[in-house]
């Protein structure tokens, strides 16, 4: 759903992008950036929006799940009356076709598993 003309803005922008290193009195020579947006950078947070919508969509109100985003967190939560059964849901959502890793994996997006929480 977003519009070409946006999509076609973001590749041109982000398109043979380089960077240095530079601290102290050290200078690298220039090195590409294979994915990533400028730190600080004041577009990051619509470009995020964008990136993330995929995998908020692919949650499914019909069978309990929700999801939210806000810069780089998500959440994804799942509701029932049984705590056993809301577990095996949320492995479910994961390891499902089109679930959470696989969408990372087809979106050059690493998720820091440690910092996952459950929350009961």
């Amino acid at each position: 759903g977003v519009p070409m003309a946006l999509i076609d803005w973001m590749k041109r922008r982000y398109r043979k992008r380089v960077t240095q290193l530079s601290f102290d009195d050290y200078l690298s020579d220039p090195f590409k950036v294979p994915g990533g947006v400028d730190q600080g950078d004041p577009f990051s947070a619509v470009g995020y929006i964008l990136y993330a919508a995929g995998l908020l969509k692919s949650l499914q109100v019909l069978n309990k799940e929700e999801g939210f985003a806000f810069m780089d967190d998500l959440a994804g939560m799942k509701w029932g009356e049984d705590i056993i059964d809301i577990h095996a849901d949320l492995q479910q959502m994961m390891n499902r076709r089109g679930g959470i890793p696989e969408w990372a994996r087809s979106h050059n997006c690493q998720f820091g598993i440690p910092k996952f929480k459950l929350v009961d």
